[in-house]
């Protein structure tokens, strides 16, 4: 029962990182963005093998695409990336440690920004550099703190499931 309840308590947290996605996060109208659905991958991946971790990601990433058609497809291929890749090291980077905890996070936040930026097109127009150098790693940062943050606080929902 105790399985049921913590799958339960996952996907309540992961709804509401996904609602907060496309409603908190418009709200706070500033340049260093939080990305949830980052956090909401996270969460998941970490509990699955690689390949359902891919899907989830290209599940998210079409939800991200979903409110940006102009580059559709990049936040899903971005994210089916990180889901997988997330869901193979799981077990080497999803420790105890909360700074290691951010460290990750910030570098898959950090690369779905890039991935996202170039992959849509809009990495060769003027002031993608200042974005993908300074709001990038501002955004993916301000992330990996709400992540760490999160982390902490439901880790006993975190154990990552056996190979």
């Amino acid at each position: 029962m105790s399985g049921l309840y913590d799958w339960l308590r996952l996907m309540v947290t992961v709804f509401a990182l996904v609602i907060a996605h496309f409603l908190l996060r418009p709200l706070l109208g500033i340049r260093i963005e939080i990305d949830f659905l980052v956090l909401a991958l996270l969460l998941m991946s970490i509990r699955v093998r690689p390949g359902i971790g891919a899907v989830l990601g290209l599940l998210l990433g079409a939800a991200a695409d979903a409110a940006s058609p102009g580059g559709f497809g990049s936040a899903m291929l971005a994210m089916t990336l990180v889901g997988y890749v997330t869901s193979w090291l799981k077990a080497a980077f999803f420790a105890e440690n909360a700074v290691l905890d951010g460290v990750v996070i910030f570098a898959s936040a950090w690369g779905v920004i890039l991935m996202r930026l170039f992959l849509s097109g809009r990495g060769f127009e003027a002031g993608a550099a200042i974005s993908a150098l300074v709001w990038a790693p501002l955004s993916a940062a301000a992330t990996a703190l709400v992540g760490a943050l999160l982390f902490a606080v439901l880790r006993p929902l975190l154990k990552p499931a056996r190979a």
